[in-house]
């Protein structure tokens, strides 16, 4: 993924960040009131990842947990589930590889921190912004809990969709990997 300015990196959020996480959150909307970013800086309590370009600007943030804190109709028997909040990619830089990069990190760091699996729940929209984060996320390996709505939550295990990640992203995240 080649950014206006070169190249992506994606990294924990810091606080100067927040102004454009907001700005990423304003087209896409958030499970959090993103006005706590400016107020109260980026939360401790989650992981929350930032894709930036080589002249620092947000191109898209993620938010999840580590806590393994999942609701029972999104875990999978003997897995230890990761959660995910929030995927928001800026609109110029939606269907780029920034959304898969994030996803990608947020994969590596769950597995790092012992998790197996990862669950979702894709917050609805606009019929074609639904339609648009499911097949984001089940082209990711992730599959729906209800086939008929995929509102009811998303899971996947981390050792199907990492390969399908890294497939797809390559390693765009720095100026080594064009």
């Amino acid at each position: 993924m080649v950014s206006r300015g070169g190249w992506v990196a994606v990294r924990s959020a810091t606080p100067p960040d927040s102004p454009g996480i907001v700005e990423a959150a304003e087209h896409c909307g958030t499970y959090f009131n993103t006005s706590d970013y400016l107020i109260k800086s980026i939360p401790t309590s989650m992981e929350v990842l930032v894709a930036v370009d080589d002249d620092g600007s947000v191109l898209g943030y993620l938010e999840g947990s580590l806590t393994g804190n999942v609701a029972e109709d999104l875990r999978i028997p003997g897995c230890r589930s990761a959660f995910l909040f929030t995927i928001a990619v800026a609109r110029e830089h939606q269907r780029s590889g920034v959304g898969r990069q994030l996803l990608e990190e947020f994969v590596r760091r769950a597995r790092r921190a012992g998790f197996t699996a990862l669950a979702l729940i894709p917050r609805s929209g606009s019929p074609e912004s639904m339609k648009n984060r499911t097949a984001f996320f089940l082209s990711s390996g992730l599959r729906c809990v209800n086939p008929q709505d995929p509102n009811e939550g998303m899971v996947g295990e981390l050792d199907t969709i990492a390969p399908r990640l890294a497939a797809t992203c390559g390693d765009a995240s720095s100026p080594q990997g064009r």
